[in-house]
């Protein structure tokens, strides 16, 4: 799964956009987050494993969003793993800041989704 996180200065609400590209749907889901204290190390920026845990919080919202919750997915018997994932840090974060999690499904396989 794809993720981008920047850094914004003003509030947003998260919203679903269905894209469609190349004939093929795709979904996005841009999920805020705002950095708790607890996301922070000593020199006042987010810790930096405490991205992957954003990207993770926004995935979990996305598929809440188009209707695939993760106690649904079970239910279905179906089962989701992190295979892979990478962060690019562009910049720092601060407390109080308010982070953009861009979430979506560019591609859909037989037995997987990236």
């Amino acid at each position: 799964m794809p993720y981008k996180i920047c850094r914004v200065l003003a509030d947003g609400q998260p919203e679903v956009v269905m894209v469609n590209e190349q004939g093929s749907k795709r979904y996005r889901l841009s999920y805020p987050v705002r950095v708790r204290f607890a996301d922070t190390d000593l020199q006042g920026h987010v810790f930096f494993g405490n991205y992957l845990t954003y990207c993770d919080e926004s995935f979990m919202a996305f598929l809440d969003q188009i209707g695939y919750s993760w106690h649904r997915l079970g239910s279905m018997g179906l089962e989701l793993y992190y295979v892979e994932s990478s962060c690019q840090f562009k910049g720092r974060a601060f407390l109080g800041d308010t982070l953009y999690v861009n979430t979506g499904i560019a591609h859909m396989g037989r037995s997987s989704i990236a």
